[in-house]
């Protein structure tokens, strides 16, 4: 069974993909030990993101950090 914060860390990671793969980025979750920057995930550009665009082709490395809000009850009410 995942902790908390492995839940918090999986849900990071989905949320990325999913805008990125929306946006045509592809979407690289990196291993613990690829770095000492704390990079979890690599976003790469392949092509024009819009037709002004200057650059057509880079990467950007991507540190994941979670926050977990619980709704209070005044979010709660309908």
């Amino acid at each position: 069974m995942l902790t908390t914060q492995n839940i918090e860390a999986e849900l990071s990671y989905a949320y990325l993909h999913a805008v990125a793969s929306r946006a045509g980025i592809i979407c690289e979750r990196t291993g613990r030990g690829s770095d000492d920057a704390g990079v979890d995930a690599v976003l790469r550009v392949k092509g024009q993101l819009a037709e002004d665009s200057r650059l057509t082709s880079f990467t950007v490395d991507v540190q994941l950090k979670a926050t977990v809000v619980h709704p209070g009850p005044a979010l709660t009410k309908c």
